[in-house]
């Protein structure tokens, strides 16, 4: 009984702790409750597990937050009670994020000291996390400027993830190649990658990550000089951000719109988002991302010639820079006050500047050689002792010479005839292989060639009731409506009952002539075979009630006309979604996003309604929403539905275009 009662105990802090980890990526706040709640009520047992588990938690939850400290704290107890119960997986996710706790206080080498423990564990026991710790390892490489050890610990990564169907990391994976494609100023990869993330962090509600996924396709298109997208998109990552308080997102998106304002020569919005995201990482205390924010106002203030301020900033940059041994971050301060004096017509001072930036620069050089000679060193006494082992390998392989000629015969006809076999079966599992790909290709290009014929006959069959409405019975009403007025015009009513009745009549004919006009440019809009998706859809969403639906469409690079299928196919599922959104939503705000790059056309559609549990397969079974998925099957689109009871609903659609 009393062991019952003690596995009851535990199931009910296993599902107080699941619900915490489902809540703490968009409530984190009243994640937080429960796992104080479940630490307090085990932290008297021997209930290490839970109570471990408890500690994790929080500890993610305070990271999060950007507390970095007290997420060490956490995590470390987290690990303190997973080695007293010996759960290895248990410990290495401790020693995973206690690596990535210092990675966040820019402490590479007690981050790798953790990462590698982590991946000593996972390796071993096959653990799925494994992904986990080869990204961690990937990020660090990254910022010490090592990208193809970050690439290939990615790569390592990915294919873990993928074997295990790790959505939530493999977006996190999409981000981070991402950047590395974004460093390379390859845009078209990069922006390929940013998208990705956020279709799959967008399915699991991940606001943080969603914030992140933001910021990088903002900053792509900053770097490329579109200002607007940029914008956009920025404001996308401070608002999810802002909803689970990720400072570290926020503080972001301010620094790159002070950027972007400061590129276009408008100094004064400039310094006003850097104060702010200068002020978020007071907050946070990452150094580095101070001196960042400080670097940057100490420019704009220099552009708008107050060089009393940005002196200030300038130097308190530095002292930070000093006490942090941030050293490539000196270096730049350096650099900009050598530039700075020398505007300003002091020579001494910027002469001064860019001897010490020289000499640091030259630090850098020697500690990197430095490094590099004992890399070197270690491997070359390794490589000795590596010869001396061989050598000692040869003596004893000499010796046994005579005894392994005598099986040597019989090793190589076994060796044959295993290999024969092997073959045989490789290659018939080859061919059955190759079959069953015919036969499946087969099967997909027929389902293509069925969809197709059905979307086109239906847009044919479209055209032709709207040519009919507008040239039949359109026509016909304007005849009827016509000879009425001039029947009506010609008989005077001695009766005001008859003289209304007329008005009325007259009234009805009009009425009915303009719904056969819209019913038949609904059909088949003139301004979409003219003009285009994006002047299709601003022409559409015009005609709603903004009393009752506030409606606002951005689109972005659609310049350039659309093959013609695509374009009405697209149009169809934006006007089914937002006919979802009055019928259904109770929204009294839609937000539609269309823009294109050189991969594909992407279409956000997001609304404030009631929003509905996208868990319920019913939800998924009417024929509004049965219709979108088939005709972007169609274009080999996707679309993603992320919604919640009171939460709104978003919509996420990508069309390629190659």
């Amino acid at each position: 009984m009393a062991q019952t009662a003690a596995t009851n105990t535990t199931a009910k802090f296993e599902k107080q702790l699941k619900l915490a980890d489902e809540l703490r990526r968009t409530q984190p706040d009243s994640a937080l409750v429960i796992t104080n709640k479940v630490i307090r009520q085990t932290r008297q047992t021997k209930m290490y597990d839970v109570l471990g588990d408890a500690f994790n938690l929080t500890g993610l939850i305070y990271d999060a937050k950007d507390k970095y400290n007290d997420a060490l704290k956490y995590f470390t107890e987290a690990l303190n009670c997973y080695q007293k119960t010996g759960d290895e997986i248990r410990i290495a996710k401790a020693y995973n994020n206690l690596g990535g706790t210092w990675y966040s206080l820019d402490n590479y080498e007690k981050a790798f000291e953790y990462h590698k423990k982590a991946l000593k564990i996972r390796q071993g026991t096959n653990d799925p996390l494994l992904s986990a710790t080869y990204n961690s390892i990937g990020i660090i490489y990254y910022e010490q400027g090592n990208y193809t050890a970050a690439l290939d610990n990615y790569v390592k990564a990915i294919t873990v993830a993928e074997k295990y169907a790790d959505e939530p990391m493999q977006a996190k994976l999409s981000s981070n190649i991402c950047v590395i494609y974004w460093d390379q100023k390859n845009y078209k990869l990069a922006s390929q990658y940013a998208q990705s993330a956020l279709r799959l962090h967008t399915k699991t509600n991940n606001y943080a990550s969603m914030a992140t996924a933001y910021n990088n396709i903002a900053g792509i298109a900053l770097d490329q000089g579109d200002f607007k997208m940029a914008k956009i998109n920025f404001d996308k990552a401070i608002l999810y951000a802002s909803k689970v308080n990720y400072p570290t997102a926020i503080a972001t998106a301010y620094s790159n719109l002070g950027e972007a304002e400061y590129q276009q020569g408008h100094f004064a919005m400039a310094i006003e988002y850097s104060l702010k995201a200068l002020a978020t990482r007071r907050e946070i205390g990452k150094k580095s991302a101070i001196v960042k924010s400080l670097i940057k106002l100490g420019e704009a203030y220099s552009s708008v010639k107050d060089y009393i301020k940005a002196e200030q900033f300038y130097m308190e940059a530095l002292d930070i820079s000093n006490q942090a041994g941030l050293l490539k971050e000196r270096m730049r301060i350096y650099d900009e006050l050598a530039q700075f004096y020398k505007n300003r017509g002091d020579m001494t001072k910027a002469y001064d500047y860019l001897t010490m930036f020289h000499k640091t620069n030259d630090t850098l050089f020697s500690n990197a050689n430095s490094k590099t000679i004992q890399e070197l060193q270690t491997k070359y006494e390794t490589e000795k002792k590596e010869k001396q082992i061989a050598l000692l390998n040869h003596q004893t392989a000499v010796q046994q010479l005579k005894i392994s000629q005598s099986n040597t015969t019989i090793g190589i006809i076994s060796g044959s005839l295993l290999i024969l076999i092997i073959l045989a079966g490789l290659f018939y599992n080859r061919y059955k292989l190759k079959q069953e790909a015919r036969l499946q290709a087969e099967v997909i290009h027929q389902q293509t060639i069925a969809s197709k014929g059905i979307i086109e006959a239906e847009e044919r069959e479209r055209k032709r009731i709207a040519a009919d409405l507008h040239d039949g019975v359109g026509q016909t009403f304007s005849v009827v409506r016509l000879n009425l007025a001039s029947l009506l015009g010609r008989i005077t009513f001695n009766k005001t009952e008859d003289a209304f009745l007329a008005d009325k009549t007259m009234a009805l004919v009009d009425e009915s002539c303009k719904e056969v006009r819209t019913i038949a440019h609904q059909m088949m809009p003139n301004i979409l075979l003219k003009t285009g998706l994006a002047s299709a859809v601003k022409d559409f969403v015009t005609k709603i009630d903004a009393d009752k639906l506030k409606v606002t469409v951005e689109t972005s690079g659609l310049a350039e006309r659309l093959d013609s299928n695509t374009e009405i196919v697209l149009y169809r599922v934006l006007q089914e979604c937002v006919n979802n959104v009055i019928k259904h939503a109770e929204a009294s705000r839609l937000d539609i996003q269309l823009s294109r790059d050189e991969g594909g056309v992407s279409a956000m559609v997001e609304d404030n309604g009631k929003g509905f549990d996208t868990n319920k397969k019913e939800n998924f079974e009417g024929i509004g929403v049965k219709n979108i998925i088939t005709r972007l099957t169609y274009l080999k689109g996707s679309v993603d539905f992320s919604s919640a009871p009171g939460k709104g609903t978003l919509v996420a659609i990508y069309v390629p275009l190659s």
